[in-house]
Parts: structure tokens; C-alpha cells; sequence
């Protein structure tokens, strides 16, 4: 395993693409009611938990060599996750200040706008959710979360480290299922059982490594999955209720599939590059359907019926993808090497 940053799994690469698709299918899809009511099924969230499923898996993966130490690993993720999520809140906050109509439920405050940007769940003055000023971050939320869980027990002993964050994790969500403790809606976030996710894609890891995920038999249990995925979600459209079992399960099954066939996988040149532009696809994806949202009905074009519906999905999806190109050449690449570039003068002088 010398060479196992170095690695590229092109399954985990094609399902960060299909994940940030999907999210943006579904984000389109509920913008107006006549939408949603020709693509009623929620399953197109399932992208989140694919994302945390992966996550899971590439924490284990890029730490298993040893040279990482907590401070490194937890920079690292910083450097990864903090400067374009800034820079789209920012953008968020001057184009409310534009048109605030271009946003649905939500309000710029100070404090909105600072714990926001701190990955601190709070709720959002606009609509009393708990989502942060760009909407889509309370995932974000979950990310930095578990990247400060793994850090941690990290430190506390390298060699345990996932079993650690996994017994970490399992106790947060059964103090949530057994009302052991009273928590406030804030805490009550992170005791979900969706990080249950990052659990499994940890174990995933160490199963693909062993060689554990082999066999066309995979292939059945992704089709099942996503079927029976539907029906649960048509059934019990509540995704707050059980939802690592009806969309966590799934999303395992899924990247496990994937992981079994990884030898077969041919190298495709447009998947990777929306695999690799995903982080800034899933970030810049909601203004564009925004404002897609709001020069809708002032065009005239309807907005009920399947040709109106398709056409938005299809322009929301075009529009996202070559958005997210451009944002990940020319603003995200630039923020990371300007980051490694500081982190290597501070190491130099230090």
C-alpha cells in the first residue's frame, strides 16, 4: 500500500459524479409544485448519503499508510472543505443583499452569517430550520463533525482510530434513540442516525482492502437496494425517521457495488471531471437553480407540466455541471494551492 495516496478508485470517482447529479435533480425538481408532483419520489436526495458513505471510505483509505497525524489530517480537511465554502457563503450573502428574492427561507444576520461560516448548527432565523446560510451545508455541517470525531481519535490512539470514531458515532445516535440525555435541537443534529453512514463507509474501507468485495453478486444487491430504496421513501417520505435505514442502506450497497466491479471499470474522461469538480457542482448548484427559479415565471415560460419540468431539470443540470467546471478551475484549484502554497511557506520560516 506505498502508493495508496497516490491510488485512484475510479468507483468512488463515478459515484461522487452520479451523487452531486442526483442532488441537483432533486433540488430542481422541488422548485415548483407541478414538479414535484410529475417526479414525486424524494430519491434523489440519496446523493447526501452516498457522499457520507465515501467519506466514511476515503478518511480510512488516505490516513491508512500512518503519515498522517491528527493536526495534518485535520488541516488537510480544513484546506479541502473551508475556503469554497466561504467564498459561495459570501456570495450567497452579496446576492441576497441584491435580490433577496432569489433565496426562499432564509435571513442574513450576524450571527446567521458567523456560525454559518464556523460549521456551528444553529437556527436559521429565515425559516427555523437548522441549515446554515447556504441551505445545502448543514451537510457540511455533518462532514466537519466527523472530521473533527476521526482527528481526535486520531490522537488518541492512530492504530483505533476508526474504531473509536465508530463507537463514538453509535453512542451519539443511541442517546438520541433511547432519550437517555435531553439535547437541545442543535445537539440533537448530530446524534441522527444518518452518521451512522460515515460509520459504514469506514468498515467499507477495511472490507475492500481485504478483498472482501468482490463478485457480480454486488451488482443485484445495488438494484434491490435502490428499489427497495423508492418504496421505503414512496411509503415514508419523512427522511428525518430511519433514514440510514432507507437511504443509508441503500447508499452502502451502492458503493460497495461499485467497489466489487472496480477492476472492470473502464476510464472515462467526463465522469472524473465531474467527480472532480463535485465540491463545487454541490456548492454552486443552488444558486443557479435559484436564479433559474426566479427568471422562470417572469419569462413566461410555465412552470407545470412535464415539458417545462424536464426542460428545468435538464438546463439546472447543464447549467450546474459547466458552472462547477468553471468554479473548480478557476476558483476552487487556485483557493487549494494558494492554501498548500501558505502551508508550505509557514512550515519553511517555522
Amino acid at each position: 500500500m506505498s502508493n495508496i495516496k497516490n491510488q485512484q478508485i475510479l468507483s468512488i470517482q463515478y459515484l461522487r459524479a452520479f451523487a452531486a447529479l442526483s442532488i441537483v435533480f432533486h433540488h430542481a425538481r422541488e422548485q415548483f409544485p407541478g414538479f414535484q408532483a410529475i417526479f414525486p419520489s424524494e430519491i434523489g436526495s440519496a446523493g447526501v448519503d452516498i457522499f457520507f458513505v465515501i467519506s466514511g471510505f476515503i478518511m480510512v483509505f488516505i490516513t491508512e499508510t500512518g503519515d498522517h497525524s491528527a493536526a495534518k489530517f485535520a488541516w488537510n480537511r480544513i484546506v479541502r472543505i473551508v475556503p469554497l465554502y466561504w467564498f459561495y457563503s459570501l456570495i450567497t450573502v452579496l446576492l441576497y443583499a441584491v435580490a433577496s428574492g432569489l433565496f426562499r427561507g432564509n435571513a442574513i444576520t450576524f450571527d446567521h452569517v458567523i456560525l454559518s461560516l464556523l460549521f456551528i448548527t444553529h437556527i436559521n432565523p429565515g425559516d427555523s430550520s437548522l441549515s446554515p446560510l447556504i441551505k445545502i451545508g448543514w451537510t457540511l455541517n455533518y462532514e466537519m463533525f466527523f472530521y473533527l470525531v476521526f482527528a481526535i481519535a486520531m490522537l488518541l490512539n492512530y492504530s483505533r482510530r476508526v474504531l473509536l470514531t465508530y463507537v463514538f458515532l453509535l453512542l451519539l445516535v443511541t442517546i438520541d434513540a433511547a432519550n437517555l440525555v435531553p439535547l437541545s435541537p442543535e445537539l440533537k443534529f448530530y446524534c441522527r442516525d444518518i452518521v451512522l453512514e460515515f460509520a459504514a463507509g469506514m468498515l467499507l474501507c477495511y472490507a475492500y482492502q481485504a478483498g472482501k468485495l468482490q463478485g457480480q453478486m454486488m451488482i443485484w444487491v445495488i438494484l434491490v437496494s435502490v428499489v427497495a430504496s423508492a418504496l421505503l421513501i414512496n411509503a415514508s417520505p419523512d427522511l428525518g425517521t430511519f433514514r440510514a435505514i432507507k437511504l443509508g442502506v441503500p447508499a452502502i450497497a451502492i458503493v460497495a457495488g461499485m467497489l466489487s466491479i472496480e477492476s472492470a471499470l473502464p476510464k472515462l474522461r467526463l465522469p472524473l471531471l465531474i467527480a472532480n469538480a463535485s465540491y463545487s457542482i454541490y456548492l454552486s448548484h443552488i444558486m443557479v437553480i435559484a436564479i433559474l427559479r426566479y427568471l422562470y415565471p417572469r419569462l413566461g415560460i410555465p412552470t407545470a407540466g412535464l415539458i417545462s419540468t424536464l426542460s428545468f431539470v435538464l438546463i439546472s443540470l447543464t447549467i450546474s455541471i459547466l458552472g462547477g467546471m468553471i468554479s473548480y478551475f478557476v476558483i476552487e484549484k487556485p483557493l487549494l494551492n494558494l492554501c498548500r502554497h501558505l502551508q508550505k511557506s509557514l512550515v519553511q520560516n517555522a
